[in-house]
């Protein structure tokens, strides 16, 4: 194996060894291995990272959706290296990403651009790099859109805007189910996941919205709330795309009244902002369970 030494700031050594090993469909396999804890006290871990789908299909473009074919794949390969039966199944998740691929055809492009101009309370939003993409990040949770054609290069992909969320350590997997206690693979069914990316996009007001220019808004806005009513969210929402909450409430609306007509607006199965084109843009529903 490779071996990592390092020594952290109070002098005390610190390692890990490391192992990559070419597994079915020539998916690679990394095991990694601490002889201690973060603290430096005798501790044994072993880790598995590896694509799931990879192992089933040869890509990551496909979404898995029952697990049990890839795990009992991924076990044949930890078997015969560490030379004894594993159930992986019984194993806690360090680390989860969580997959879905939206077919939006030519519009791939034009979402991740309306999507840069959404928020994510709490994070961040930044490039996704090596794609055009866009993630709303934090250090323990983020969620990402990018394309998928452009990042696999693969035929297969085109049209896909993939959106993962990803939870990097065991903190954030456990509070993805809102639970103290190790979490394994089999608590992330379908509808499990199904409901995180729910409400991931929820957050984002993107859940199901139509997403459109100011004339398609205002249209629909009327015809949910009548003239009056879907006027004043019209112009709610042309401010909210014109300037950030922030600089709105400097002008002296009250932060209350701006998250009142957001909700109304979402209500009405608008998104948070204003398309750049005149075409309505297919909606990102999650449906993992039919």
């Amino acid at each position: 194996m490779n071996h990592i030494f390092r020594r952290r700031k109070d002098g005390r050594p610190w390692y890990y060894h490391f192992l990559e090993i070419e597994g079915p469909l020539k998916t690679m396999v990394r095991i990694v291995y601490y002889p201690q804890d973060m603290f430096g006290n005798p501790y044994e871990l072993s880790l598995v990272e590896c694509s799931l789908p990879k192992l089933v299909y040869g890509t990551n473009v496909e979404m898995l959706i029952d697990v049990e074919p890839a795990l009992k794949a991924l076990e044949s390969v930890v078997n015969d290296f560490f030379k004894r039966t594993v159930d992986l199944s019984m194993a806690e998740l360090d680390r989860i990403d969580l997959c879905y691929n939206h077919q939006v055809d030519s519009h791939v492009g034009e979402w991740i651009q309306y999507l840069f101009k959404c928020h994510y309370s709490q994070r961040k939003t930044k490039p996704y790099y090596p794609t055009d993409g866009v993630q709303f990040y934090s250090t323990k949770a983020t969620l990402s859109f990018y394309d998928k054609l452009q990042q696999s290069k693969l035929e297969g992909a085109w049209g896909i805007l993939r959106e993962e969320s990803s939870y990097v350590n065991k903190g954030s997997v456990r509070r993805a189910l809102h639970t103290t206690e190790p979490v394994l693979i089999g608590n992330f069914s379908p509808e499990v996941v199904e409901g995180i990316l729910r409400a991931e996009n929820n957050k984002l007001g993107i859940e199901g919205a139509v997403v459109a220019d100011k004339t398609v808004a205002l249209r629909h806005l009327v015809a949910e709330r009548g003239a009056e009513q879907g006027m004043r969210l019209f112009g709610y929402l042309y401010a909210a795309s014109i300037a950030p909450a922030k600089k709105l409430c400097e002008l002296g609306i009250n932060e209350r009244t701006l998250y009142r007509n957001k909700q109304q607006i979402k209500e009405c199965g608008i998104g948070p902002q204003l398309g750049e084109h005149s075409i309505k843009l297919p909606s990102l529903d999650i449906h993992l369970m039919e």
